[in-house]
């Protein structure tokens, strides 16, 4: 029997590969208005693809108080 991903077309490597494409075209995205970036995100540190894409250009990584999933940092 199918797994419910083969049965939906869900690939979890294309989407992680595409979870990080999204966060490189973020990264650069954010230098081409400043030299040094800060990061809001969901986790206590932030993705290690963020630590390797803006080196010292990383200012900051914060995780708002009580923010541990998408859903709250739409509210």
């Amino acid at each position: 029997m199918p797994s419910l991903e083969q049965t939906l077309g869900y690939d979890p490597y294309s989407a992680l590969s595409h979870a990080f494409t999204r966060i490189m075209s973020c990264c650069e995205q954010a230098l081409t208005f400043s030299h040094s970036v800060g990061v809001v995100g969901i986790e206590p540190r932030a993705p290690e693809i963020i630590y390797e894409m803006l080196h010292d250009k990383l200012r900051t990584y914060r995780q708002p108080n009580g923010v541990n999933c998408t859903h709250v940092l739409h509210t």
